[in-house]
């Protein structure tokens, strides 16, 4: 009888140990679960992000056109493809706003406007998207030369734009000087996205030697490459920022809160007074991104015959002296000044 009892009772216990067992093994799926899960809404490793491929222009729009004809939107997107085809071969899964340079519409129904919605559309309903939009640079003259990269305010857009713009030089053009920079709020595609984006120009079609590297297919081949190895590294980047704060979240510990972006020029005068170097006066309207402001963000101060730009600007007089010594480095003709409305008056 004893022994029946003793046999029972090491049944009992055992069978609580394997229930205990089972226990531990459900309480840890569950808790890995629950991590693969925040991972993936955090972008981490459990959600590979889906690159967005925009050609820039196409169909009826054929951007810049260089000297001999050559068009940016067919560049645009013989690099695009070369980019696709790449990252593709390595698994990479990909979206492209265009796949050809067949006009969507004809030419009276053309909406430029209407035409980067669409771009901008795919990019926000597609799932952990990440959109590189290639593009080409032009100016009125020849010398100006080299890649830049202009990138969203989006969160991983200047890690992005900073990483292709690094390869872009360190691999094709190391005598480059140019930087990634923020692009202008005018750049519709970059603006409306909801997604780490940047607009790759690649080159000038109006420099005789970047249009040389932009018509062969080597020249793309190798531009491709380059962008195509900086998305790699930035994911590789970007993945370890997103399990650091994973790992922040997990522990209880608060994130530092999130930089707020500085804000436009025109939103930080005080008392309607800024001071700055008027760097160019001409009767056109000049893109804040064109090369010819070398990185700076402009003011532009609109008048009847002229317009009047002015970079290193600062609400303090002392710091934009200090910028102007800097500035006219570049700029030998500019000078300081103090803008106050639409009233730019030169100062000592």
């Amino acid at each position: 009888m004893k022994k029946k009892e003793e046999r029972t009772r090491r049944t009992i216990r055992a069978a609580v140990f394997v229930l205990a067992a089972l226990l531990l093994c459900a309480a840890a799926v569950l808790a890995l679960s629950r991590h693969a899960d925040r991972v993936m809404q955090t972008g981490g490793r459990g959600s590979p992000p889906i690159l967005v491929i925009d050609a820039g222009h196409g169909g009826l729009d054929g951007g810049a056109i260089a000297a001999d004809g050559t068009k940016e939107s067919d560049v645009n997107l013989a690099i695009a493809l070369r980019l696709e085809s790449i990252v593709r071969f390595f698994g990479q899964k990909t979206r492209m706003t265009r796949w050809d340079d067949s006009a969507k519409t004809d030419i009276i129904s053309y909406s430029e406007r209407e035409d980067l919605k669409e771009r901008v559309q795919l990019a926000n309903t597609t799932p952990g998207a990440v959109l590189i939009s290639i593009h080409q640079n032009d100016f009125p003259t020849g010398q100006p030369h080299g890649a830049q990269v202009l990138y969203s305010p989006w969160a991983g857009s200047e890690l992005l734009g900073k990483t292709i713009q690094t390869n872009l030089i360190e691999k094709l053009d190391p005598g480059n000087r140019r930087l990634a920079v923020p692009a202008p709020g005018s750049l519709f595609l970059t603006a409306n996205t909801r997604c780490p984006a940047v607009l790759v120009e690649c080159g000038f079609m109006s420099n005789p030697s970047d249009l040389a590297t932009l018509r062969t297919p080597e020249g793309r081949d190798a531009i491709a490459q380059a962008v195509a190895d900086a998305f790699t590294n930035y994911k590789k980047k970007y993945d370890g920022v997103a399990v650091r704060k994973e790992e922040t979240a997990a522990t209880g510990t608060a994130d530092a809160p999130a930089t707020t972006p500085a804000p436009a020029p025109e939103t930080v005068r005080k008392d309607g007074v800024l001071y700055g170097t008027q760097v160019l006066a001409t009767g056109k309207t000049m893109s804040p991104k064109d090369p010819f402001f070398a990185g700076y963000v402009p003011v532009e101060i609109k008048g009847t015959r002229l317009n009047k730009y002015v970079i290193g600007h600062s609400t303090d007089e002392a710091e934009a002296r200090r910028l102007n010594r800097e500035i006219r480095k570049k700029f030998e003709d500019s000078f300081l000044v103090r803008i106050e409305g639409d009233s730019v008056t030169r100062i000592q």
